[in-house]
């Protein structure tokens, strides 16, 4: 299975883990492709000094676990 993914994913995008009812929001600020081809974003978590993540990106665009919010 080709795991490699051409995503509309930009930085400063902003996610919610589906599984967290009042989750954190999750902001895109790295796109990088790994050594596998594979492209993955460096997410950073709303208001946590350490709260950071790197998450493929078929997961990030996967609804069963992440959700797009809409920021202003």
């Amino acid at each position: 299975m080709d795991k490699r993914v051409e995503s509309d994913i930009q930085t400063g995008d902003h996610f919610m883990k589906v599984s967290e009812a009042y989750g954190k929001i999750w902001t895109v600020v790295e796109l990088r492709v790994a050594s596998d081809s594979i492209l993955h974003a460096r997410l950073k978590a709303s208001g946590a000094q350490n709260g950071s993540a790197t998450i493929a990106a078929n997961v990030l665009v996967d609804r069963h676990f992440w959700t797009p919010v809409d920021v202003e």
